[in-house]
């Protein structure tokens, strides 16, 4: 299987309990590289930003400063329509679908802004919902390498969802796309449309 990359790079590094890691990109000139320091702070430290009092359109979260002096700003106030357009489509050797996932620096900012509206750091909940914790405790999902292979399955399918590109339940999609088999009853088939 191959994967049709987005254009996009991770800043994010990850998020592990209360603390979350990112790469500080500054760069001071233009033709200078960046910073590139692994950066590390607690989510109490975290601020908010937005123009829009009634939703999280457009909103930022302003990381601490880096040791080069630069603060990083995450997007965290996406659309559906732009997150569609970040999707990564992976086919196989005959050029058929086999699923999509989120580029990971927009898995975590969307997990980000999800734990810091459920800490009640952030008015307003993420575009998308978070999955239930049930499902993250599920032999399937523990067999993945990494949990952020789950997340950006789980926010790629969602945004498909909404936008009407898939209409297969979650277990047949993870199912299809990762050959594990996930066995959920009917009832428990999230629904991702708000």
């Amino acid at each position: 299987m191959r994967m049709i990359p987005s254009t996009n790079c991770n800043t994010v590094q990850s998020i592990q309990d209360t603390i979350i890691t990112w790469q500080c990109l500054h760069r001071p000139g233009e033709d200078e590289e960046p910073c590139g320091l692994i950066c590390s702070a607690s989510l109490d430290d975290i601020g908010y930003s937005s123009l829009n009092p009634e939703s999280a359109l457009g909103a930022t979260l302003r990381m601490p400063d880096c040791e080069c002096g630069a603060h990083t700003d995450l997007n965290i106030g996406f659309t559906i329509r732009e997150l569609y357009k970040l999707i990564d489509t992976f086919v196989d050797t005959q050029d058929v679908v086999r699923g999509y996932t989120l580029p990971f620096r927009y898995m975590h900012n969307l997990r980000l802004h999800s734990i810091l509206h459920e800490r009640g750091s952030v008015p307003y909940p993420a575009i998308l919902p978070m999955p239930p914790r049930w499902l993250l405790e599920h032999p399937a999902i523990l067999s993945l390498p990494s949990v952020d292979l789950f997340y950006s399955l789980w926010f790629a399918y969602g945004v498909m969802r909404q936008r009407k590109q898939l209409s297969l339940p979650f277990s047949e999609y993870f199912t299809h796309f990762t050959k594990i088999p996930l066995a959920l009853p009917d009832t428990a088939q999230p629904l991702l449309v708000r």
